[in-house]
């Protein structure tokens, strides 16, 4: 900035430095598209449970909160101990799948904040065929974050309700928008947000495409 040289943010801001423009996800929206979703997905009340990545990155604390926000007024209940925390590690996240099922059998829904359990697909499988039945019929709903083939692939077989996806390559054409309007010396809004993608069984296929 000092030698004159714009700079922007994009996918993770950071709002106190210098930067001129910041383009990407509105994490609170996206949290409240995942809750939004599933309760599309299952509108009858009952407990759900949030696997987030690490308890300090602010962008998943909005997504927490997105999702508490949509689900306030359907008499859901949070069960203790969510969000669990994997740190961005696949298999922990998994892992953290099966516990919230064995800590609450009747739990609802799990909403991962992020794509990390559905990135080992195998894992992934795994812990649906479990309960494929409960997740067949909705007594066990799992919407999660992110649109990435393999989760596309995932959800088109069925193990899956729902996703919600960040738009990368609009943040990417945004980007450069915003970086070729400063150098002109044009005005560029602070914040610019790419918006969401809400993924389900019956569009799944043109995602895919």
């Amino acid at each position: 900035m000092e030698a004159g040289i714009p700079v922007i943010t994009f996918d993770s801001d950071a709002p106190d430095s210098q930067r001129s423009a910041y383009v990407g996800t509105d994490n609170k929206q996206f949290g409240t598209a995942l809750g939004e979703l599933l309760l599309q997905v299952k509108p009858d009340r009952g407990t759900y449970g949030m696997i987030s990545g690490g308890a300090a990155a602010p962008n998943l604390a909005l997504r927490v909160d997105g999702v508490r926000e949509a689900l306030a007024g359907s008499a859901r209940t949070e069960v203790p101990g969510s969000p669990t925390f994997s740190n961005d590690d696949i298999a922990t996240a998994v892992q953290q799948m099966g516990d919230l099922k064995t800590a609450n059998p009747d739990i609802g829904a799990i909403v991962p904040v992020g794509g990390w359990p559905m990135f080992a697909p195998d894992g992934w499988k795994n812990f649906v065929d479990g309960f494929k039945a409960d997740v067949d019929s909705k007594a066990l709903a799992p919407v999660v974050a992110d649109t990435l083939p393999q989760q596309l692939q995932l959800l088109s077989e069925g193990y899956a309700h729902g996703t919600v996806g960040q738009r990368p390559y609009e943040m990417g054409r945004v980007a450069m928008d915003t970086l070729l309007a400063l150098t002109k010396g044009e005005t560029v809004e602070d914040i610019i947000y790419t918006g969401v993608d809400v993924v389900t069984a019956e569009n799944v296929a043109d995602f895919l495409k």
